[in-house]
């Protein structure tokens, strides 16, 4: 039992504190963020309406497939194909641009 018990031995120098001013974001990291809050906002824009409708219920009150499906009249695998198109946009205008 003695073999199983995992030691933490704090590094020299460290008081088990961190370093709170470390985790605020730098001006680039807060640079960074907007331009791709910039860019999330206009490739949304361009999303159909219908792709921007399930894209809203799967993110912001978070339902399912199925609870999507059945308040829009559709099938739940052609949710399934409308999520997979809206996640191909954002990759083509977020990663690759």
């Amino acid at each position: 039992m003695r073999r199983e018990k995992i030691y933490v031995v704090p590094a020299q120098g460290d008081d088990g504190q961190d370093d709170v001013s470390s985790k605020e974001p730098s001006p680039e990291e807060w640079a960074q963020y907007d331009e791709l809050q910039v860019k999330f906002n206009k490739a949304y824009a361009t999303l159909p309406k219908k792709c921007q409708e399930i894209f809203y219920l799967r993110r912001v009150p978070e339902l399912s497939t199925k609870e999507i499906s059945e308040r829009l009249g559709i099938s739940q695998r052609m949710v399934q194909k409308y999520l997979i198109r809206i996640m191909k946009h954002f990759r083509k205008n977020l990663i690759t641009d």
